[in-house]
């Protein structure tokens, strides 16, 4: 529910300004996407959208001044648009139909106090072309074009006989297409806007540049960082990284054979820095004027999208930490190096200053088959393995979205105008994570031993099954050796195995009522008393209003009361360029607002002029100073030389506002009504 205040104030463009984006200047920039556009305002804080990192949502949001999308409320026409994900409530700016939009209205500056805690940031207001007439059809093509010409990139490239794009490139080409009907009828009381789009934009990934085709890291030296950069990447690789208790780093070769050494892993050509993405929309716009005082409207927006991103494959990121002595995956060599002293489960290394072992403390951990009932052993052996047969990791995002909004609206004459709406929004999520490894099926695919009937390598968690039945601890009939001690030994079985694929499905439903009504009080006989303001104009549209006074609607009072009394008010303002002076005479009735304003006449150079004008220190002198005398006017003796006084004691210069209160009874005493001299 949005909460605030709907009276309408005439100073919220100089408060809060509002930032326009027309149609055309979308149009010029040829922009397939809102949210682009919207991230080239300083406001605007970059936020989710298809150039977005991994882990993103696959929505496009806005984020005014960083404080998160969550706090920027999105309006279309006026009207709140819905979440775009189960998941976070920020509202999806992809079901916008951007053919249609005829300007972006962004307020900033906090608008909380009028739209509610949904605004605190500001508010987005999408403005579209529910008037057309005819048939619109747009089409657009577009690519990326860069020119790969980094001479850092490619020292680091060219230095690990790393592969990188050269000269001008084309690509990352994006399709656009809407269609869009309108018509009226009924002498153009009513009005009927139809409309379908579709878009399609292909990945880009990051070898596709010469500086985006390695991750750059700092070197690495006995096994310590260096401050010198390298094409480098992750420790979790291919063939792998394999490291023991005693501090070695292992690496595997086609011969089953572990040699020292560290690798990385360059991710560069799975990730993206575009996403791919499919998106339909499609919805109309009616409305029909039976009078003045009832006019209907109703709105309905659906759209399908799916996007994907992904990143390097999946694998076993140190999951596991140790590996059985018997399995017969191991070369004699590499079970060498793994199961000897100071490894084995169940010892504590003590290591010298060189990484030298010193002692040993504990003993090894016997383990207990299940089914034979012999112990083994087990050593310490953190696998670090890209699981290069399965593929990129993929997270693939389908969003489904409707709304539907219907209402009335009109004036009732008198001041009086109404708005009453009913809104209706449903959004959905499937969710599929490809290629990804299961870390329990990990363990099981690992711990490996002979098949006392073939003499084959088997999963330990085979034999349970097929011994002791599929519901004993630790039992997969299903489970495939994952061969990871040897380069090419991972079958496609394996993989099949150890991948699973979660998906998650969610929706969101979303329903607003909302009536109001806008009542302007001085057509109805009523006045308003409070303190009275006087404030500098800072707006263009009054900028030959340079000093203005006005009474701010605090309260209200019935027009009988005689406390709403006129009063003349003769006052004085000082300039620094030339001594001038002015006199302003004003009308305070029950029914309309208090104001008087000095023009830039009055002073002999406002542009570099300065006013001169402060509060007293003590505000209960100004009734003494500005008791009226007799007739209608205030005595203009001494009192006025001391109001000059107090206003020249500060300076006020024209850009920022300057707010200073006078206690009403002063200047609103019990008087008989005069017209101003």
């Amino acid at each position: 529910m949005i909460t605030g205040s709907r009276i309408p104030r005439t100073d919220l463009t100089a408060v809060s300004p509002v930032t326009l984006i027309e149609a055309g200047e979308i149009k010029l920039q040829g922009a397939t996407n809102v949210e682009e556009v919207l991230n080239q305002l300083p406001q605007v804080n970059p936020s989710q959208g298809l150039l977005s990192p991994p882990g993103t949502t696959g929505t496009a949001t806005v984020d005014l001044r960083g404080i998160g999308s969550v706090r920027t409320l999105v309006l279309v026409n006026g009207h709140r648009l819905m979440p775009g994900d189960p998941r976070h409530p920020e509202p999806d700016i992809n079901s916008i139909p951007t053919s249609l939009i005829g300007r972006v209205e962004v307020l900033t500056g906090g608008a909380a106090a009028v739209y509610g805690s949904d605004a605190v940031a500001g508010v987005v207001n999408f403005i579209l072309d529910t008037k057309l007439e005819g048939l619109k059809v747009d089409g657009q093509v577009g690519y990326f074009q860069h020119d790969n010409r980094d001479k850092f990139a490619r020292e680091l490239l060219n230095a690990k006989d790393i592969p990188y794009p050269r000269g001008s490139v084309w690509d990352g080409r994006r399709e656009n297409v809407s269609v869009a009907f309108g018509r009226s009828f009924f002498d153009d009381r009513a009005h009927v806007t139809i409309y379908g789009g579709y878009r399609h934009f292909k990945a880009v990934t990051q070898d596709q540049r010469d500086y985006g085709s390695c991750p750059i890291t700092a070197t690495m030296f006995d096994q310590r960082l260096t401050s010198l950069l390298e094409c480098g990447g992750p420790r979790v690789s291919y063939p792998g990284n394999y490291f023991d208790n005693l501090g070695n780093a292992y690496q595997v070769t086609s011969d089953r054979t572990f040699v020292t050494g560290l690798s990385r892993f360059n991710y560069a050509p799975w990730h993206f820095i575009q996403w791919p993405d499919k998106r339909y929309t499609a919805g109309g716009f009616a409305n029909f004027d039976v009078s003045e005082a009832l006019r209907a409207y109703a709105e309905i927006m659906a759209m399908k999208d799916r996007a994907s991103w992904q990143v390097g494959p999946s694998g076993d990121f140190f999951n596991t930490e140790t590996i059985n002595c018997d399995n017969p995956l191991l070369s004699e060599q590499q079970r060498l190096l793994i199961c000897r002293t100071g490894n084995y489960v169940g010892q504590i290394a003590v290591l010298d200053a060189n990484g030298n072992l010193v002692e040993t403390i504990g003993q090894p951990t016997p383990f207990v088959d299940p089914v034979t009932g012999a112990t083994y052993s087990r050593a310490w052996l953190l696998i670090g393995r890209r699981n290069i047969e399965g593929g990129s990791l993929q997270d693939v995002l389908e969003h489904k979205s409707v709304r539907l909004l219907a209402g009335f609206k009109g004036d009732l004459g008198r001041g009086i105008s109404y708005d009453a709406s009913y809104l209706y929004g449903r959004v959905s999520l499937d969710r599929q994570y490809l290629n990804n490894l299961s870390i329990s099926r990990l363990g099981k695919a690992l711990d490996v031993i002979s098949d006392p009937s073939t003499e084959q390598p088997i999963c330990r968690s085979v034999l349970i099954a097929r011994e002791l039945g599929s519901s004993a601890p630790d039992a997969d009939a299903d489970c495939v050796p994952w061969d990871v001690f040897t380069t090419g030994g991972v079958t496609a079985q394996a993989t099949a195995y150890l991948s699973i694929p979660p998906s998650m499905t969610g929706w969101f439903r979303e329903q607003v009522g909302n009536v109001n009504a806008t009542v302007q009080l001085d057509r109805w006989g009523l006045a308003v008393h409070g303190p009275m303001k006087a404030r500098q104009s800072t707006s263009a549209q009054n900028f030959g209003k340079i000093l203005s006074i006005s009474i701010p609607m605090h309260s209200l009072r019935p027009a009988t009361l005689p406390v709403s009394a006129s009063a003349f008010f003769p006052f004085t303002v000082q300039s620094t360029q030339k001594r001038s002076s002015a006199r302003r005479a004003f009308r305070c009735s029950p029914t309309r607002w208090c104001n008087a304003s000095l023009s830039k006449e009055d002073f002999a150079n406002p542009g570099t002029g300065t006013l001169e004008a402060v509060p007293p220190a003590k505000p209960t002198n100004w009734h003494s100073i500005l008791q009226p005398s007799e007739g209608c006017g205030f005595a203009r003796a001494g009192r006025e030389r001391t109001v000059r006084r107090m206003l020249k004691s500060f300076s006020l210069r024209r850009n920022p506002p300057l707010f200073f209160a006078i206690p009403a009874p002063a200047l609103l005493p019990r008087r008989r009504k005069c017209s101003a001299p």
